[in-house]
């Protein structure tokens, strides 16, 4: 109240209070209604929703950033814009012939941020450059992710609170914002996450296999 003039737009609340509200609401419902469900069909409900949603919220925000800004960015877009048009420009030097001059601008890039960009040339040529495809993909691994929390939980706390760990996942706020986002933050958590998952099996099964 007291920085009133500093307050954000109203469809930003708008969209925070969608959030919670949803997180809250189906945490509830959902954890009640998939209880009796196989697992099969739990974890194919879990990876569909979470894949659905996620593509629902990406449009939204896909068509949002793009009325209000002219390009489908948040607002302060300096890592997802910079990582895009990064590789935007190191795919068309890439495949022009111009490898070693590539090669020495990624490599002047911080540690930190060359995983991405690289990620996103070899994807790039396949789908056009396309922003929007390419955050396609992301809806799938935050579906992916969520499967692979249940699945971790349910092995360590048991299948009752493995499932609602899995509905807990499939409507945080913040992950549904780097669903939708052209930041690394959701490549990221996905691969923390199966990392997490696959070396429980191994410790759990003591089989260590290659793959």
């Amino acid at each position: 109240l007291a920085f009133f003039s500093h307050t954000m737009p109203f469809h930003w609340y708008l969209f925070g209070i969608v959030d919670i509200l949803l997180f809250f609401h189906f945490s509830n419902t959902l954890t009640k209604q998939w209880f009796s469900l196989s697992p099969q069909a739990y974890t194919k409900k879990l990876f569909t929703w979470g894949f659905v949603l996620s593509l629902l919220f990406m449009a939204i925000s896909y068509v949002t950033f793009s009325w209000l800004r002219g390009e489908p960015f948040e607002y302060d877009p300096s890592d997802g814009l910079s990582y895009h048009e990064g590789a935007v420009w190191f795919a068309t030097e890439f495949w022009k012939g111009n490898a070693v001059g590539c090669w020495k601008w990624f490599l002047q890039q911080p540690l930190s941020d060359q995983g991405y960009p690289l990620y996103l040339t070899f994807i790039y040529p396949i789908l056009g450059s396309n922003v929007f495809l390419v955050r396609v993909l992301k809806c799938f691994y935050r579906a992916w992710m969520g499967v692979l929390v249940y699945k971790l939980a349910a092995r360590t706390f048991g299948e009752s609170v493995g499932r609602m760990a899995g509905i807990f996942c499939l409507f945080m706020p913040n992950i549904t914002f780097y669903a939708g986002s052209h930041r690394k933050e959701m490549e990221m958590i996905l691969l923390t996450v199966w990392a997490i998952e696959r070396f429980d099996v191994l410790l759990r099964s003591q089989q260590f296999k290659l793959k």
